[in-house]
């Protein structure tokens, strides 16, 4: 708690920089220590990251490809959670910036993601505002083509649900997902 505290913010990102190289080190609970550094740096200063979430989730996903023990892939999941859950206004937009198809690691970080309701709410609720501000499609010489936006969320979307640890989410989502899913459908019917 006290040296998130103490770092000045001018130190901040480069200090989370720095502390990203090691999480690939060999020593594993060296590892773990500090992606629990990060975790509650994300926890303590995240008014000051949001505009550089979707930079720190990319290095911290690059580190995550590289490493091979799992205790450490399980700590650095948990920094993945924290950073989200500090920002989760900003998790829609960083996981579309990563392009389809995701990779297999970042779909095990947001299968990892999805057992958090909050997190969960405000990802669907990001999805929705897409949807509904995006046109399903475009034609050109009497073509339908999917928007790509709307078609990245639907993805999204898909590989969220697919988790096996999925949060519950009660009666509230079921209406409003189910009739956006079902118009999405329809809509990209005769769309390449």
């Amino acid at each position: 708690m006290s040296l998130s505290g103490n770092l000045e913010p001018s130190c901040l990102l480069s200090f989370i920089e720095k502390a990203t190289e090691i999480v690939a080190d060999a020593r594993a609970v060296g590892s773990v220590v500090v992606c629990n550094v990060l975790s509650k740096i994300f926890d303590c200063r995240h008014g000051e990251l949001v505009d550089q979430i979707d930079y720190i989730f990319s290095i911290m996903l690059n580190k995550y490809n590289q490493i091979i023990n799992e205790d450490v892939l399980r700590a650095l999941r948990g920094a993945f959670k924290q950073l989200s859950l500090s920002c989760s206004t900003r998790v829609f937009s960083t996981l579309m910036n990563f392009g389809v198809p995701f990779t297999k690691n970042l779909v095990t970080i947001i299968h990892d993601l999805a057992d958090n309701r909050p997190l969960t709410e405000a990802v669907l609720a990001q999805i929705m505002e897409c949807w509904s501000r995006s046109l399903p499609f475009e034609e050109k010489s009497s073509h339908r083509y999917a928007t790509p936006q709307p078609f990245m969320a639907l993805y999204l979307l898909n590989q969220w649900f697919q988790s096996e640890r999925m949060c519950d989410l009660g009666e509230y989502a079921f209406p409003r997902v189910f009739v956006a899913l079902f118009i999405r459908m329809a809509s990209h019917v005769d769309t390449s």
